[in-house]
């Protein structure tokens, strides 16, 4: 309901609040109780609010986002990534450019379903295990923000998967024929898991725990894993990716399968041994910046008809 109070708009919300404009400026709206405190400020123009400000530092409860949220969709108000944030909304952009903006329930409804060609911005999400269906395609998906104990991405899905700076995350498990790139840097990851015929790029910096990485059979893409801690680093048959490994170190030996047919740089990574399967074709380059930070062994299978570089490499002894 909208009303006209000494030239200044009003429009009335439940329980008693209400929003106003600022006299003489319709670009200042204003969230107040049933007593007229106000409770935060909105700024924007043309159904554009780039900036939500609780007054005086004061903490919206969910009841006061609640109704702001509900609001916004009615007068079909367009918020910037910030606004959404302090409301606790995620945005999802669609491909004809169109935005809207979720409840963590209401995003949790939406998840459940089958998304393509859309940018999700993650703000509030609570829970102990998320599914991506099967089959969803060019989606960009920032996870960031999310409380998500495991995620288990669904076979033949094309997406791009941001997870950096969440310090939730324990457990990543990706299905067969996934396509795109994934990024784990920063976070509290502790387990990896990537199907058969896998064609993306994995990034991992600076991992806040020790983790496992499996991947199964016919990898291909970047893997970058660059001041982090592994237990297990373990690639299957035939893979043809690049491999650049930098500064980390781990308890078991890093392995890779039969048939490598890609490039693998590693550079300072305290592992004791290497292990290269049989019929290798691809380039292996071992260095550390010193004798005291590096791999000991490299063991490699029958039939290797790569190049192995040790130039760079004071702490190989064995081969």
């Amino acid at each position: 309901m909208t009303a006209e109070i000494n030239a200044t708009t009003v429009f009335k919300l439940e329980d008693g609040y209400k929003i106003t404009t600022l006299e003489g400026n319709g670009c200042i709206l204003i969230l107040r109780e049933k007593n007229d405190k106000v409770v935060a400020i909105l700024e924007g123009c043309g159904h554009c609010i780039h900036q939500v400000s609780p007054y005086k530092g004061r903490q919206m409860t969910p009841r006061e986002k609640h109704l702001l949220h509900k609001f916004i969709r009615s007068h079909q108000y367009q918020l910037n990534m910030e606004s959404a944030a302090l409301l606790d909304l995620s945005v999802i952009k669609y491909a004809d450019g169109t935005e809207e903006y979720l409840s963590e329930r209401q995003l949790k409804k939406r998840l459940r379903d089958r998304l393509e060609n859309v940018t999700l911005q993650v703000n509030r999400l609570s829970l102990r295990t998320l599914h991506i269906p099967a089959f969803s395609k060019g989606g960009i998906y920032n996870f960031s923000r999310a409380a998500i104990k495991k995620v288990i991405v669904g076979k033949n899905c094309d997406l791009l998967l941001d997870f950096g700076h969440n310090q939730a995350i324990k457990t990543l498990q990706v299905h067969e024929s996934f396509t795109g790139s994934i990024n784990l840097s920063h976070n509290t990851v502790e387990k990896i898991e990537l199907g058969n015929n896998c064609r993306c790029d994995l990034a991992v910096y600076g991992s806040l725990r020790c983790f496992s990485l499996r991947i199964a059979d016919v990898y291909s893409g970047n893997l970058i894993v660059k001041n982090s801690c592994f237990h297990h680093l373990d690639i299957g048959y035939y893979c043809y990716a690049l491999i650049n490994l930098s500064d980390n170190w781990g308890r078991r030996d890093l392995t890779i399968g039969d048939s490598f047919r890609g490039s693998l740089n590693v550079d300072t990574v305290n592992v004791y041994n290497i292990k290269v399967g049989k019929d290798c074709k691809g380039r292996l380059n071992i260095s550390s910046k010193t004798p005291q930070r590096g791999n000991r062994k490299v063991e490699l299978g029958d039939d290797f008809a790569g190049v192995l570089d040790l130039q760079g490499s004071p702490t190989v002894e064995r081969v």
